[in-house]
Formats: C-alpha cells, sequence, structure tokens
C-alpha cells in the first residue's frame, strides 16, 4: 500500500510539473505575440480601425517603427499660399421704401401706392386711399364690362377677370396727387425714365403681370371702348437698381403679394411691355 501510494504521489507530482512548464511557455508566447501586435496597431489611427473612414492616404503597417509610413497627397513642399478671389463690387441703389402687403385679393395697385408715398413721407392705410378711388363693382357680363382708366373695376376682393380687375395708371395718377401733386403717369415711358426718377429720389410704380403664363382678355365699356387688359393683371413698386447707374441691369422691386424682388432688365421690359410701358411717378 506504502509503495502504491508513493507511486501515485511521484505520477501526480511529474504531471502538475509537466502542466506548468507548458502553462508558463503559452504565456510567455501570447505575451509577446500580443505585445507586438498592440504596437504595431499603435502606430495607425485607431479611429480609422474603428470606423473604416476613408482617409486621404491608407495607412500601412509596419514591422517596426522605423520603417512604419503614410503617403499624403501633399506634402509640406507642394503647399501653394492660399489665393483669395475677390468679390466684384456691385452698385446697388435702393431707395429707403418699407414692404407692405395688399390687404384684398385685388388692392394691388393700392398697396403699390402706398409704399410709393411711404417713400416720399407720407404714411397712410389701404383704407384711406380705397375710400377716395372710384369704384364700379359690376361683375363683367360677357365681354362688356367698366373703364379701368376711369375706375377700380369690379369688386377689390373679387376674382380677377371675373368678378373683379383692378384700376390703370390715370387713377392711380389722380390718387397719388390728391397727397403729392406734381406726381406724375403716363404710357409709353423709357426704362431710362425709370432710372432717372429713382436716382432723383421717387419710386416708379407699374404695370404688369402676376406671372409670365398670363394672356391677353380685353373687353368694351358700354360706350365702346376697348379696353387693352391681361389676367393676372398685377402693380408694384420699383424701389431702386442693380448694376450701371445708366442701365442697370436689374431693377429692385416691393410685390405687395411676393416680397421684394430682384427683376433683370430683359425680364421687366417684356412684362412691362404687355401694359404700354405704363407708370406713376410718385414725387
Amino acid at each position: 500500500m506504502i509503495l502504491f501510494y508513493n507511486y501515485s504521489v511521484k505520477r501526480q507530482t511529474i504531471v502538475l510539473i509537466i502542466f506548468l512548464i507548458l502553462f508558463a511557455e503559452a504565456a510567455a508566447f501570447c505575451f509577446l505575440y500580443f505585445n507586438q501586435e498592440t504596437r504595431v496597431e499603435a502606430l495607425v489611427d485607431e479611429s480609422v480601425l474603428k470606423t473604416k473612414r476613408v482617409l486621404k492616404a491608407e495607412p500601412v503597417l509596419a514591422k517596426n517603427e522605423g520603417s512604419f509610413s503614410t503617403f499624403s497627397s501633399t506634402t509640406t513642399k507642394e503647399l501653394k499660399p492660399e489665393i483669395k478671389i475677390e468679390e466684384p463690387v456691385v452698385n446697388r441703389f435702393v431707395l429707403p421704401i418699407p414692404l407692405y402687403y395688399q390687404q384684398h385679393s385685388l388692392s394691388c395697385e393700392i398697396a403699390a401706392l402706398r409704399m410709393a408715398l411711404a417713400g416720399v413721407g407720407v404714411k397712410i392705410n389701404e383704407s384711406d386711399i380705397i375710400e377716395i378711388m372710384p369704384i364700379n363693382p359690376a361683375p363683367r357680363i360677357g365681354n362688356i364690362w367698366g373703364d379701368p382708366d376711369k375706375e377700380f373695376v369690379g369688386s377689390i376682393d373679387g376674382a380677377q377677370n371675373t368678378t373683379g380687375y383692378g384700376v390703370h395708371w390715370p387713377v392711380i395718377r389722380d390718387l397719388a396727387q390728391a397727397w403729392r401733386p406734381e406726381s406724375e403717369g403716363q404710357s409709353g415711358a423709357t426704362y431710362a425714365d425709370i432710372v432717372r426718377e429713382l436716382k432723383a429720389g421717387h419710386p416708379v410704380i407699374y404695370w404688369g403681370v402676376a406671372k409670365s403664363n398670363m394672356t391677353f382678355d380685353p373687353w368694351q365699356t358700354l360706350e365702346g371702348k376697348t379696353i387693352k387688359a391681361w389676367t393676372g393683371e398685377h402693380v408694384r413698386t420699383i424701389i431702386g437698381y442693380e448694376g450701371d447707374d445708366d442701365n442697370p441691369s436689374y431693377l429692385i422691386i416691393n410685390d405687395p403679394t411676393a416680397g421684394r424682388l430682384k427683376l433683370s432688365r430683359r425680364s421687366f421690359l417684356i412684362d412691362w411691355a404687355r401694359f404700354d410701358n405704363s407708370l406713376v411717378i410718385v414725387r
């Protein structure tokens, strides 16, 4: 029994020693291996390994720090001084005129006049103008309707070219003269006329249409007069320009429905021609 016991103890001791030797070798191997991998990976941006985001140059793994390198699209020698491009100075002239939105569905002419009067120091409301404005509220019957050269045609809250329309320059000129007697209106004006009046400090009201796809829609008055009208008739106030002082490329406009706009000379002239270059100058 004693001999058998001694033999068993010796065998277990030998097995334990072998196990410890193997464990120590394995631990040493793991330590050397993982320490080397950690050192190599430390040469690479860790955020690249985690997110895989694209760099200007791909990282290069090396076995030792001395041989590690990265490639860049530019080097210090290749860098050039930053070149700043100066924006061209734009000549802009704008009169200090407030923007007023129209208060009725068809009161664009009234709102435009209100803005122009404010530009020369007359502060009034739409209702002040409407109170003295001649109005013919009758709706359109076939091709017979009122005369917008003499009165507001239809309802100021109506639907355009059916139950309401508006007024042309002679009525707005007369209304402007109630507050500013030197105000004038005309058809057949020129682009140069507008620029000259703006530079003199006078806002200009002009007739056009709300959108480019509007159609010609004339009618007859009871007296047999032909009224040259368009669907979408719309009136705005010119308050300034941008570009050359003699022939600017753009006009700056207060639109009583769309807000402040910058309209090219070409687009403006096409729109303005629909109503024979009609305007009112408020002085």
